[in-house]
């Protein structure tokens, strides 16, 4: 006999951000992983509109760009954005459907956030060794596909989590069809992350004659 998921300790400790606003950005529920992110609180955060999470610019290119393509499509994927932190702000991708809840009137929008920071910092230190080794073509080339292989399999392992994770929720008959389509774009967004860390990995280890 299979043990039951604890649905409510596998969404509030999920180790991506989950977060259900109402169109004009109200929140509804944001789970303890994004809360942590934010600093806010689950009461704090429900006196807060999704847009006002935004660091910078992202308040207008939510109400120009996302907005309008969740009325058109009912769903955006994987959307560079900066939510604001304790400590300043924190780079994540963006993904979400629309649906609806017993509880709320009318449409809800379902969004995924998944951190990035680490990923733009390798992306910087990537740049910085670039600039740094102009004339030393191959050695760059051997740091820098060191660098791409270690820090591949760093994210490799909690994205394994939560591909594993991800399975066991698809096998589930017990999951209502809105969390069905959350769980869908949840598997798209870590399988097309993760073949991007495979070829990232496959073609270091074939510069480093097979690491």
């Amino acid at each position: 006999m299979k043990n039951p998921i604890d649905y409510e300790v596998l969404y509030e400790n999920a180790a991506c951000g989950m977060i259900t606003f109402q169109p004009d950005g109200r929140i509804v529920y944001a789970n303890h992983t994004l809360l942590n992110w934010t600093g806010y609180d689950e009461t704090a955060i429900k006196t807060k509109k999704f847009p006002e999470l935004l660091h910078k610019g992202g308040n207008l290119y939510y109400h120009l760009f996302i907005l309008p393509l969740l009325q058109m499509h009912s769903a955006v994927n994987e959307i560079n954005l900066e939510i604001r932190t304790p400590s300043g702000s924190l780079p994540v991708l963006f993904s979400a459907v629309t649906g609806e809840l017993r509880e709320v009137e009318g449409k809800v929008i379902n969004g995924i956030i998944f951190k990035i920071a680490e990923r733009k910092k390798f992306e910087a230190e990537l740049l910085n060794e670039k600039n740094k080794a102009k004339g030393e073509h191959e050695n760059q080339s051997l740091v820098l596909r060191e660098v791409a292989y270690n820090q591949s399999h760093l994210v490799r392992a909690p994205l394994a989590s939560i591909l594993g994770l991800i399975s066991l929720l698809e096998e589930n008959d017990e999951v209502n069809p809105d969390n069905k389509a959350i769980i869908k774009m949840l598997n798209i967004s870590a399988s097309n992350l993760d073949k991007v860390i495979t070829n990232i990995i496959t073609l270091s280890a074939k510069g480093q004659g097979g690491l």
